[in-house]
């Protein structure tokens, strides 16, 4: 791929992105802030290191210049003891709902990244964050 192509793909990418639905992401997020409501990311192999990236650029950046009151926010990826505990225990698939049963109060919110859409864990921690 040269600079053109990559160009004009992210051009494409961007212009697809629905604001309508980024606007509720960023409602979301403030309501969270307000709330100090728990943000939970969570996402497999390289979407694991976009939802880790996501933790630092949401808590960092959501303060501003205040020494404090950003969104708390944590990967479900990075919780290691817990979540293999889970799926040693019980399965893989159902580890991240364990998290999410352990650690999620309502208003809480679960942000899931997924190249696929289809991943069984992150499908049923959908499942399980939508009882909370």
């Amino acid at each position: 791929m040269n600079y053109e192509q990559y160009v004009e793909e992210n051009r494409l990418a961007l212009e697809s992105v629905d604001l309508a639905n980024l606007k509720r992401v960023e409602e979301g997020l403030l309501r969270a802030r307000k709330t100090d409501s728990q943000v939970f990311f969570f996402g497999n192999g390289g979407s694991a290191a976009s939802a880790s990236h996501a933790v630092g650029d949401i808590v960092k950046t959501s303060k501003g210049n205040r020494d404090k009151g950003g969104v708390r926010a944590v990967s479900i990826s990075e919780m290691q003891a817990l979540f293999t505990a889970y799926s040693n225990d019980t399965s893989f698939e159902d580890a991240g709902s364990g998290v999410i049963g352990d650690l999620a109060r309502p208003g809480d919110i679960l942000v899931l990244i997924s190249v696929s859409g289809k991943s069984p864990n992150l499908l049923a921690a959908a499942r399980s964050a939508s009882q909370h």
